[in-house]
């Protein structure tokens, strides 16, 4: 991969952060330009500390009443439903992946964002890739982290959320 003119951006997602973290670190000695999107104020704050406020955005608790309109059909209650703490919220998870909607956009689209990588886990990590699936115009790809056996310490990326289709390195 060629870093030096990627603009890359992660998704923090707990204790998944250190990993992602010291993989950021080794791509920005590569040159590339590391952004993060932050649902936890502690990892938010963190992050800023280590690659500024701009580079870093936080979706949070906020955005259950910061009203914006969604950019297109995601099935939000099918992303609601699973998620092991909105379900229980519904009306405030509706709310909350409608509302991140366009301000994800754009920050992907400002920081002309080509790869994103996180899990497919939580809904606004699921949301994230439907959205940019559903948005070719950002020309950004969402990559969830697959561990490779043979041989060892190796990863390769599901590029779906089935996690059906595998990019290599």
């Amino acid at each position: 991969m060629n870093t030096t003119t990627q603009n890359i951006c992660f998704v923090a997602n707990f204790y998944r952060t250190v990993l992602y973290h010291s993989v950021a670190l080794g791509l920005k000695k590569r040159g590339a330009n590391v952004f993060w999107i932050a649902i936890k104020e502690k990892q938010y704050n963190y992050l800023k500390r280590h690659y500024g406020e701009q580079n870093v955005m936080l979706i949070n608790r906020d955005h259950f009443s910061k009203m914006s309109p969604p950019i297109t059909d995601l099935k939000i209650n099918e992303l609601v439903y699973s998620d092991r703490v909105l379900k229980y919220q519904m009306e405030d998870g509706i709310n909350f992946l409608n509302n991140i909607q366009q301000p994800i956009y754009d920050f992907i689209h400002k920081n002309k964002i080509s790869l994103v990588f996180g899990e497919r886990t939580w809904a606004h990590e699921i949301l994230i890739g439907r959205l940019l699936e559903a948005c070719p115009q950002l020309n950004s790809a969402y990559y969830s982290f697959y561990t490779i056996r043979i041989p060892s310490e190796r990863f390769s990326f599901f590029s779906d959320e089935r996690e059906s289709i595998i990019k290599g390195p």
